[in-house]
């Protein structure tokens, strides 16, 4: 999980630039969630990808952060990194 991010503009979607993995070429499911892990958006991505999650019912003003886990439940824990903003 990311450390929080406070959403401070206008607008339905989350930017994901993921940029390390200590595993080799896999998908990861990146997810946004509110302080209690209400999921508000999720989106499955390609290995070091940068895109778009859509997001729905984030406020300005209030804290989000974001998940990940690889695409299947069998796959071996993994470390990645990147940034990424509402």
């Amino acid at each position: 999980m990311s450390k929080k991010n406070t959403k401070n503009k206008a607008g339905n979607f989350a930017i994901i630039n993921w940029g390390y993995s200590n595993k080799s070429s896999h998908k990861m499911w990146f997810r946004v969630v509110n302080k209690v892990a209400a999921q508000k958006g999720k989106g499955l991505f390609n290995y070091l990808a940068q895109g778009a999650v859509t997001t729905g019912g984030t406020d300005i003003d209030y804290d989000y952060y974001l998940q990940a886990a690889r695409e299947h439940v069998i796959n071996p824990s993994t470390y990645v990194s990147g940034v990424w903003f509402l």
